[in-house]
């Protein structure tokens, strides 16, 4: 399991249980983007990922949210922040976990922050362009780093088995789920059907290209992030991607994709803030400068979105228009589609 990249914006809990992570302070910090621990900042034109340099650093946040905050401490514990041991931007809530997810997969992935330009390792590219296309990409790293570290554990144990024998069995929480191609059953959006119906009538494209367009965009997105998850093994052992080759193909990418896509689910869990401040007037006073900032930030490209599908409407009605004329002289409306 993962979580979601726009709630690391305002929420931080464990890589690895996803339990909210503490104290609560820390979590109002993050929620006013005052905090240094924040994984994920996610901005219009780029992603950027912060490490905690100073966790005694004073929290930027309103004196009388300080306030309450201190009257109310005792109504939540949250565990305290436990950092990965190569202090990356991965959080976790107790050493437990933190070990888990070491050997889970996190050893395979983890960009080390103490590198020179870790914004520049394989980790950390690959981590962006996963933010910035398909967030499914970060579980699929998951999985196979997973099955690739079962794989050998389960070689040092038992010498007698072949390579693709322990990834079989590496593998095997995972084949009792359908494992269909991806861009197969991935559908089309609703947005790109009604930006094509808005087009005039000339321009717009059949079904089957639309539908092959979107394929070969999501064929392309699954390449790229599969490059880059290749290189980021490598990174960690060398030849790693050539020695898994059988199970590090774009083949199989697209079908553990497929098993994503028809078998996750997506749970939302409220913020523990909005159960203890959801009557405060200082967090309500934030809650709705947030929503207001935000629904400002979705609406302006909507906004402009609709002006220019009016006008593309308004022109092709002109145009149908003129060539119901010619054909009846008689009728003075405009024509419609």
């Amino acid at each position: 399991a993962i979580q979601d990249s726009v709630s690391k914006m305002t929420t931080e809990v464990c890589s690895q249980c996803l339990k909210f992570l503490g104290p609560l302070d820390h979590q109002v910090s993050v929620l006013t983007g005052t905090c240094s621990y924040s994984n994920t900042d996610i901005k219009e034109d780029e992603q950027k990922f912060k490490v905690n340099k100073n966790s005694s650093e004073e929290l930027n946040v309103d004196e009388e949210i300080k306030r309450l905050i201190s009257t109310r401490k005792g109504d939540l514990t949250l565990p305290d922040i436990v950092e990965c041991v190569n202090h990356c931007p991965e959080l976790y809530c107790s050493i437990s976990c933190r070990d888990l997810a070491w050997e889970n997969h996190h050893k395979l992935l983890c960009w080390e922050s103490k590198t020179p330009n870790p914004s520049t390792s394989a980790p950390y590219l690959f981590e962006r362009h996963a933010v910035q296309t398909n967030d499914v990409f970060r579980l699929i790293a998951q999985i196979f780093s997973n099955i690739i570290l079962s794989s050998i554990k389960i070689l040092a144990n038992d010498p007698k088995l072949t390579l693709d024998e322990s990834i079989q069995i590496a593998s095997k929480p995972f084949s009792m789920f359908t494992h269909p191609c991806w861009w197969d059953i991935k559908p089309l959006p609703q947005s790109r059907i009604r930006s094509n119906l808005f087009l005039p009538a000339k321009s717009r494209l059949p079904q089957s290209n639309l539908i092959q367009s979107w394929k070969s965009e999501l064929q392309s997105d699954c390449q790229t992030s599969l490059s880059l998850l290749l290189t980021t093994l490598d990174s960690k052992i060398p030849s790693l991607s050539s020695t898994y080759s059988s199970l590090l193909s774009l083949s199989s990418f697209s079908q553990y994709m497929g098993l994503l896509e028809t078998n996750s689910i997506f749970i939302l869990v409220p913020n523990p803030l909005s159960s203890i401040f959801s009557s405060s007037a200082p967090f309500t006073s934030l809650r709705q400068k947030l929503n207001a900032s935000t629904q400002d930030q979705e609406n302006e490209p909507e906004e402009e979105e609709e002006e220019e599908e009016e006008e593309e409407e308004e022109e092709e009605e002109e145009e149908e228009g003129e060539e119901e004329e010619e054909e009846f002289p008689e009728c003075n409306g405009t024509g419609r589609s």
